[in-house]
């Protein structure tokens, strides 16, 4: 049943990407511990920040209305290139960075939609595990993201 529910949710993702041009920005994949909805930081922010950008509130606003009758743990996790963060940055570096970003994420969730806590967990890896290779500026842009996995729930039910 889980399955299926994530499959449907695959689907009204892709939906959405497509009939909002969004390709570029949003990308989703089914991965083994979930699917993975990975939205690029140009998306998402303006360079070096972490408040959200109004322009992609309509696409979380929608996830959050996909999200609200999952019944599956989300894990929200921020993560950045490996280029340091700017000499004025309020942020010290990549580590608080990526954690601000998926806060965000996260408190957009929770104030704004008003989903549930117990529903998210989020991280901020900086540049630990990038996706692309760090040594292009096109490898760079796409491991500035954060990335939301509905995860599979492997435990028992209680």
């Amino acid at each position: 049943e889980q399955e299926a529910k994530l499959a449907a949710l695959m689907g009204v993702i892709t939906k959405y990407v497509e009939e909002n041009n969004l390709d570029g920005q949003i990308f989703v994949a089914d991965k083994p511990q979930g699917i993975a909805i990975t939205l690029s930081d140009r998306f998402l922010f303006d360079v070096g920040r972490a408040e959200l950008k109004p322009p992609a509130l309509p696409a979380l606003r929608q996830l959050s209305g996909l999200f609200r009758g999952i019944g599956a743990s989300i894990s929200i996790e921020g993560h950045t290139d490996n280029t340091p963060v700017s000499a004025g940055s309020r942020y010290s570096d990549n580590w608080e960075l990526s954690g601000a970003r998926a806060l965000s994420v996260l408190r957009f969730f929770l104030d704004s939609e008003r989903l549930s806590p117990a529903t998210f967990q989020y991280a901020g890896y900086a540049d630990t595990r990038p996706a692309y290779d760090n040594s292009t500026e096109e490898g760079r842009q796409k491991n500035r993201r954060v990335e939301l996995i509905v995860l599979r729930q492997l435990q028992e039910e209680q």
